[in-house]
């Protein structure tokens, strides 16, 4: 579980940004709750709802944003967070943009 300096939420638009980069091999979770049209929604448990003396004590239903291996192939892959980044820009033309993505293994450098 992370502290509340570890990770920024951006509730106007609705994301969360953490403060220092995964490893490949680590997974994000989260457990949340929102009011919509005044109605509560909860994904996943929060620890103070597991009663402690179950079976289930040791065990947390969270929602997974990027599993340990990347994999575009897979059902999961549609549903995870994907990374935002700013432009610094405004009124782009997706004639005039051309995107390039470099990705750098940190065992290759």
């Amino acid at each position: 579980m992370l502290s509340e300096n570890e990770f920024e939420i951006n509730r106007q638009l609705g994301y969360i940004s953490l403060n220092t980069a995964l490893n490949n091999d680590e997974v994000l979770a989260v457990s949340f709750q929102y009011y919509y049209q005044g109605q509560l929604y909860r994904v996943g448990d929060f620890t103070q709802d597991v009663p402690l003396n179950s079976q289930e004590a040791n065990v947390l239903f969270v929602k997974m944003l990027k599993p340990s291996l990347m994999r575009t192939n897979l059902p999961v892959w549609d549903l995870m967070m994907k990374n935002i980044y700013s432009l610094n820009t405004y009124n782009l033309n997706t004639d005039d943009l051309r995107f390039n993505v470099i990705y750098a293994d940190d065992k290759s450098g």
